[in-house]
C-alpha cells in the first residue's frame, strides 16, 4: 500500500505541476496581441501556475517522492538493470536547471520590467523568445521523462 500511495502522489503531481506549463506558450502568443494592459496579466498567471503548482511539485513532492519509491522498490542496489531511471534522473537535472537558471528568472524579469522596475520594454520580445525556447525544450525533457518513466526500456 505505501507504494502504491507514493506512485500515487508521485503521478498527481506530475499532472497538477507540470501539466499547467503547457499553458505557458499559449500565454505568450496571447501576451503579443493583448498590449501592454493585458500582457501583465498573463504575466501573473504565469507566475501564479509557478508558484502555487510547478515549483511545489518540481523542487519537493516529484524529488521526495520519486527518491521514496527508489528506495521502496529496491533499485538502488541495482541501477544498471534501471539506466531509464537513471538517464530519467539526468533529464530531470537539466530542466530543472534550466527553470532556475533561465525560464523562471526570465519570467520574473519580464514581470518586472512590465511594472516598470527594471529595463525597458523593449527588453520584453527578446526575453519571451528566450523564455519561449528553453521553456520547449523543457517541455521536451518532460515527453522524454514520461516516455522513459511509463516504457521501462530495457526492463524486462
Amino acid at each position: 500500500m505505501y507504494i502504491r500511495v507514493l506512485l500515487f502522489l508521485h503521478v498527481l503531481s506530475a499532472i497538477a505541476g507540470f501539466g499547467p506549463t503547457f499553458v505557458f506558450a499559449i500565454t505568450g502568443g496571447l501576451m503579443r496581441q493583448v498590449g501592454p494592459n493585458g500582457g501583465p496579466v498573463l504575466l501573473d498567471v504565469n507566475k501564479g501556475i509557478e508558484r502555487k503548482l510547478l515549483k511545489p511539485a518540481s523542487y519537493v513532492v516529484q524529488p521526495l517522492t520519486g527518491f521514496l519509491l527508489i528506495g521502496a522498490l529496491g533499485i538502488h542496489r541495482n541501477w544498471g538493470d534501471n539506466m531509464w531511471l537513471v538517464i530519467s534522473l539526468v533529464l530531470y537535472a537539466i530542466a530543472l536547471t534550466i527553470s532556475l537558471t533561465i525560464t523562471s528568472p526570465a519570467l520574473k524579469k519580464m514581470i518586472r520590467i512590465t511594472k516598470g522596475e527594471e529595463g525597458a520594454p523593449a527588453d520584453l520580445p527578446a526575453l519571451g523568445k528566450k523564455s519561449a525556447m528553453f521553456g520547449g525544450i523543457q517541455h521536451l525533457l518532460l515527453i522524454s521523462i514520461i516516455f522513459l518513466m511509463v516504457v521501462k526500456p530495457g526492463r524486462g
